[in-house]
C-alpha cells in the first residue's frame, strides 16, 4: 500500500513526526529524490551560520534525480517566514556542500500553505524553491 497521512496517525504529532514521514518517503514528493548522506543523517542537518556560529537545523536535506542538493522545510502551517528560513539553508548548503556548479534547490513540504506564501513565491521566480502542500491525495505543487 502507498504510504499517505492516513497510514501515518502519527503526523498529529506535530511537525517532527512529519519530518520524519517526509524524509522516509521522500519519493513522494519527488521521483528520485535520495536523502543526502544517507537516511540516517539528511534530517535535522547541522549548519552553522556566520561568525557567531549559531546553527539552523535543515529538516531534511536530499540530492534530487537531477543531481541538485535540496533543502527541505517541512512545516504544518507554512507561512511567508518559511522563505527566509529555506534562503538562508539554501545559501549555506550552496556554499558548504554543493560542489562546483552542482544546484541547490528547496523544497517547502506543509499540510496547510497560507495564502501570504503563495502570493510571496509569485514574486521569486529566480529563486528555485517550489512550494508543496501534502494531503491523503498525495503531494500538490503550490503556484
Amino acid at each position: 500500500m502507498k504510504p499517505n497521512l492516513l497510514t501515518f496517525p502519527r503526523l498529529a504529532h506535530g511537525e517532527r513526526s512529519f519530518r520524519e514521514f517526509i524524509a522516509n518517503n521522500l519519493s513522494l514528493i519527488e521521483p528520485g529524490l535520495v536523502p543526502y548522506p544517507d537516511l540516517e543523517h539528511c534530517q535535522e542537518f547541522r549548519c552553522p551560520f556566520g561568525e557567531s556560529g549559531r546553527a539552523g537545523l535543515i529538516d531534511v536535506l536530499a540530492v534530487g534525480a537531477d543531481g541538485a542538493l535540496v533543502v527541505i522545510e517541512c512545516k504544518i502551517t507554512a507561512g511567508a517566514s518559511a522563505l527566509g528560513q529555506i534562503i538562508g539553508y539554501m545559501a549555506w548548503v550552496a556554499r558548504r556542500l554543493a560542489m562546483a556548479d552542482q544546484r541547490v534547490r528547496g523544497l517547502v513540504v506543509a499540510l496547510n500553505v497560507t495564502p501570504f506564501l503563495a502570493l510571496a513565491l509569485r514574486f521569486i521566480k529566480d529563486v528555485p524553491i517550489e512550494v508543496v502542500r501534502y494531503s491523503n491525495s498525495g503531494p500538490t505543487r503550490v503556484t
